[in-house]
């Protein structure tokens, strides 16, 4: 019998082997109970499976292995073979999960085949996660196929916004790729450089450009490029001829790259360009109005100007009539004379005429009389000049000029602004080189800096009852800039307001003395017009100085020769 059952156990052993491949002999045992549970015959790998030795297991029944009461009462009350999951109980009171196998004998015993199944609870706890997860990335990769598909019709609906938007800009819009060839091209850019986009695109730059704006726009691509940063060139003359006409273009250059962090995509780039003609000309007639503004402003002081010298002239020439009255007799009876006058009494009788004339006193008195009078004239004339110069509409290109000339009107016209309350001294360098700038909006921002100083020191007078000020203007070669220092002892300009001193309609003034104009004008001129500079720098408690630097190469203009070497 003994035999019998060793033969049946191995049997079932290989049997439950084949079923379950995570098992193997050594984790798995065979015993056999009688129907209350008591153990009858047990296998050594039973015994180093449940960790028990001989003796303490003839001590044992099925409940006191398996501690799964409700698989135990299916053994128990099964009439065939059960095989079931439960839990087993070590000797050292730990539990693992088995499969049972279990076989009714005679006499109501039982032949039970035991495997441990720890292994496979763990590969079905981790392939139930796996199942889980892969449920998880098919509901995720879903929801990211629904998110890209949304993201990419509403791509498409921008991309499509972005062309409308393009097509319909007022504004000239054009990019090229790395070899500068035309890739995007719009309605406006067909306007503004007359060439048609199906004409354009795909074709070099350089053959769609008008003649006289290829060079600067090829200069500014290739600077971008170099420099990785937006590049803008303000007045772009586009069409026209020798004579004149053709459009003005302002048109900023951008640098295009791969990605925000990859490296330059060679010269590819976006360009923008604004037709500013007729900016341009409102501009040029608004400075003007300006212009003649200050001049109606400063009407009052030019005419005391004029009336000065007129009143010492009309004296002078007064004298001289008197003078002449007094010298015309004698004049009148030697012009009457004959060889048979008598000599005598024509020289008695002059001589009378001229001591009553005090002859003596004219001879003195009229060469300084017709010298204050020529004095008087140029006084006038200079006056006429400057005003001339100063209110003339200018240019709209830059010129050659001589800023000594420009700074001596411009303090001429204000000169009845800052007589009374300071002294006007200049120190313009004599080699000071001819300089390519716009003159008549160089002579309004310069004039308004000079007044700005005069009613500063004005300002001070009237708080502290200080004396005379002074302005200094000074101007002098610096590197490749000219640059003209304007200084006062106005007493500077409070730390409150130095951030606003170029905003547009700031004033400190009272209403009706001033509307916040000058300053802002001057500096758009100087930097904008100019591409200069305009800042100022602030004593405390003595003054402010303004300081212009204007660059005395504008675009492809080279080194420029001073006053000396172009006359």
């Amino acid at each position: 019998m003994q035999a019998a059952m060793n033969d049946n156990t191995h049997s079932i052993l290989n049997n439950a082997t084949a079923a379950d491949p995570g098992a193997s002999p050594s984790l798995s045992a065979t015993f056999v109970c009688d129907a209350h549970g008591a153990m009858l015959h047990w296998t050594a790998s039973a015994q180093w499976l449940l960790g028990y030795d001989d003796a303490a297991v003839r001590q044992l029944s099925l409940r006191d292995i398996v501690s799964n009461a409700d698989a135990l009462l299916q053994v128990e009350d099964a009439a065939n073979c059960v095989t079931t999951s439960a839990t087993a109980r070590r000797a050292d009171g730990s539990t693992f999960p088995v499969e049972l196998h279990a076989f009714p004998e005679a006499d109501g015993a039982w032949r039970i085949f035991a495997c441990d199944v720890t292994c496979r609870k763990e590969r079905d706890i981790e392939l139930s996660q796996l199942r889980t997860a892969l449920r998880q990335d098919e509901v995720d990769k879903a929801r990211y196929t629904a998110t890209l598909e949304a993201q990419a019709e509403a791509l498409k609906q921008a991309n499509e916004d972005l062309q409308r938007l393009v097509s319909a800009s007022p504004y000239a819009i054009l990019s090229v790729d790395p070899d500068l060839r035309v890739r995007l091209w719009n309605s406006a850019a067909e306007r503004c450089f007359n060439c048609r986009e199906e004409d354009a695109l795909g074709e070099p730059l350089e053959s769609v450009l008008d003649p006289s704006a290829r060079e600067p726009i090829l200069k500014g691509v290739w600077r971008a490029a170099a420099e990785q940063r937006l590049v803008q060139l303000d007045d772009v003359h586009v069409g026209g001829d020798a004579t004149g006409g053709g459009r003005l273009l302002s048109v900023t250059i951008a640098p295009v790259r791969n990605d925000s962090d990859g490296p330059p995509t060679g010269p590819a780039c976006m360009m923008l360009a604004v037709d500013i003609t007729d900016r341009r000309k409102l501009e040029a007639r608004l400075a003007h109005v300006q212009k003649l503004e200050s001049i109606g402003e400063l009407a009052a002081g030019v005419a005391h100007e004029i009336n000065t010298p007129i009143q010492y002239v009309g004296d002078n020439v007064r004298f001289l009539q008197e003078a002449f009255e007094s010298l015309a007799p004698s004049l009148q009876e030697l012009a009457a004379s004959t060889p048979a006058s008598d000599a005598v009494a024509l020289h008695r009788s002059i001589q009378e005429h001229l001591a009553a004339a005090d002859l003596p006193f004219l001879l003195e008195e009229c060469p300084k009389a017709i010298e204050q009078a020529l004095e008087g004239v140029e006084r006038v004339a200079t006056i006429v000049r400057a005003m001339k110069d100063f209110s003339h509409p200018g240019v709209e290109e830059m010129t050659m000029v001589d800023l000594r000339n420009a700074i001596t009107s411009t303090v001429t016209i204000a000169r009845n602004e800052w007589k009374y309350v300071a002294d006007v001294e200049l120190d313009l360098d004599p080699a000071l080189p001819l300089t390519p700038c716009l003159p008549g909006e160089f002579n309004q921002a310069l004039l308004n800096i000079v007044v700005n100083a005069a009613q500063a020191i004005a300002e001070r007078q009237n708080s502290d009852s200080s004396g005379k000020g002074l302005i200094r203007i000074t101007a002098k070669p610096s590197g490749s800039m000219v640059e003209i220092r304007v200084k006062d002892t106005g007493g500077g300009i409070p730390q409150a307001i130095r951030d606003r001193v170029f905003d547009l309609f700031f004033t400190t003034k009272d209403v009706g003395k001033g509307t916040g104009q000058g300053l802002a004008i001057a500096h758009s001129c100087i930097v904008e017009r100019h591409k200069g500079e305009l800042y100022f720098e602030v004593e405390e408690g003595v003054g402010t100085t303004f300081v212009i630097r204007l660059p005395l190469c504008q675009d492809s203009q080279s080194q420029q020769p001073t006053m000396e070497q172009a006359a």
